[in-house]
């Protein structure tokens, strides 16, 4: 037991201060993986905000679900073709844009934007893991994966709340703006970074 620990604890140590590519990877990953976490929870009360139909809900969420399938089968097709760099800073541009843009609009039709967000959340998940994957070992990935999550849901604690006390106290649309300046800081960081400590995809 305590040799596994121990193991587990140096792959954290490893993958959070010694390599600074995997970190960069595994934050800007969370860092995208937390914008569509907190947007999952947002989506509903945004519906009710435009006045959708209840009897649409159901159907809406399939929908997006299937939208962020979709775009998954393409991701490899996308990122190939647009690069890592390129790819990676549309993913932080795009997903806090999405935000900024809700934040703005109160019609029925804004909906449509959630569906651009959930077609760029199916490229960015399994393109940010691959890279995560290609940085990692077989016998370490599902360890690294488990850091990642885990900063995910750190992130969601410390962000979600924050907009959920501004949704309360002043408006959905602040909340909705509050979280696209945050998460387009963040994630504008981690894609410099990501640019930055790239060596292993040349493209």
């Amino acid at each position: 037991g305590v040799f596994k620990f121990r193991t587990i604890l140096n792959v954290v140590t490893d993958s959070l201060f010694i390599n600074k590519e995997l970190r960069t990877n595994i934050f800007l990953s969370a860092i995208i993986g937390s914008a569509t976490l907190t947007m999952a929870w947002f989506a509903q009360p945004y519906f009710k905000f435009v006045e959708l139909p209840l009897s649409l809900y159901g159907i809406m969420w399939t929908l997006l679900n299937l939208t962020v399938g979709f775009a998954a089968m393409l991701a490899y097709r996308v990122e190939r073709r647009l690069g890592a760099n390129l790819t990676v800073l549309l993913m932080a541009i795009m997903i806090p844009a999405a935000y900024l843009a809700l934040g703005q609009l109160s019609s029925i039709w804004a909906i449509s934007i959630l569906f651009f967000f959930y077609i760029v959340r199916g490229v960015a998940t399994p393109v940010l893991k691959d890279y995560i994957h290609r940085l990692t070992s077989s016998e370490v990935r599902a360890t690294v994966l488990s850091v990642r999550n885990f900063i995910i849901r750190i992130c969601f604690v410390l962000v979600g709340p924050a907009m959920g006390y501004l949704t309360d106290q002043t408006s959905l649309q602040t909340a909705l703006t509050f979280g696209g300046i945050v998460f387009l800081v963040s994630g504008l960081l981690f894609a410099f970074l990501f640019s930055k400590h790239r060596s292993y995809l040349k493209t």
